[in-house]
């Protein structure tokens, strides 16, 4: 489920999206608009099952990817 919601300081709005099994997915955005949008195509992507957490992505090493393309 996502939550658009203002913040004050800085007037930009902050779109969350919680879904049971997922961290908590947050971004920033000037418009409204702009949040609604990117909080319901992650929505989409979970729902669809192609949503990919980016968090660890840090630590993947080249030669594993390679090693996973080549395959």
């Amino acid at each position: 489920m996502a939550t658009i919601r203002r913040r004050n300081r800085n007037y930009k709005w902050e779109a969350q999206v919680r879904v049971t099994g997922y961290k908590k997915i947050y971004k920033s955005f000037k418009y409204k608009e702009h949040a609604k949008k990117w909080a319901k195509e992650i929505e989409r992507k979970i729902e669809k099952g192609i949503y990919q957490e980016t968090g660890d992505l840090g630590i993947i090493k080249l030669g594993d990817l390679l090693k996973r393309y080549l395959n």
